[in-house]
C-alpha cells in the first residue's frame, strides 16, 4: 500500500454541509457548532467511561472531530491527503482518500464496538 498526497476537499455529510454549499458560506457555520455540540457530548460520555478503553476510544473520536472542524475553519473545508492505492497489473486499486483526524474517528469507533463485545462477553461469563 502506498500514499500520495491529494488535496481534495469534501464538503462533509457528517457536519450537515453539502456539494451546494461552498465552503466558508453561512450555511457551514450551523454545521461546526453542531460539531462542538457532537465533542461536547463526547466529553461528557469520556467523564462516565467506565474502561481505558472507552476513554481513549471516545478521545480518538473527539479528537478527530476537533481536527476536522479546525480544517473547516481554517481552510473552508476539510483536506483529505492520505490516498490509500495498490497498483496492480490490472490497474490501480483505489480505496478511500482521508485524513489523520477521519483515521482517528474510525478506529475509535472500532474499539468501541470491540469494547462492547469484550464488556457483554465478560458479564455473560
Amino acid at each position: 500500500m502506498t500514499t500520495a498526497t491529494a488535496s481534495p476537499t469534501p464538503t462533509g455529510v457528517a457536519t450537515g454541509t453539502t456539494a451546494q454549499d461552498a465552503p466558508g458560506e453561512a450555511a457551514g457555520r450551523p454545521s461546526l457548532a453542531t460539531a462542538w455540540w457532537m465533542v461536547g457530548a463526547l466529553f461528557l460520555w469520556l467523564r462516565r467511561a467506565e474502561s481505558a478503553l472507552t476513554a481513549a476510544a471516545i478521545g480518538a473520536i473527539a479528537g478527530g472531530a476537533v481536527g476536522n472542524v479546525i480544517d473547516r475553519l481554517r481552510f473552508g473545508a476539510v483536506v483529505d491527503f492520505i490516498h490509500a492505492h495498490v497498483a496492480t497489473p490490472w490497474g490501480d486499486l483505489s480505496w478511500y482518500v482521508f485524513n489523520v483526524a477521519d483515521a482517528a474517528i474510525v478506529c475509535g469507533v472500532a474499539a468501541l464496538v470491540i469494547d462492547s463485545m469484550v464488556s457483554r462477553c465478560t458479564r455473560t461469563a
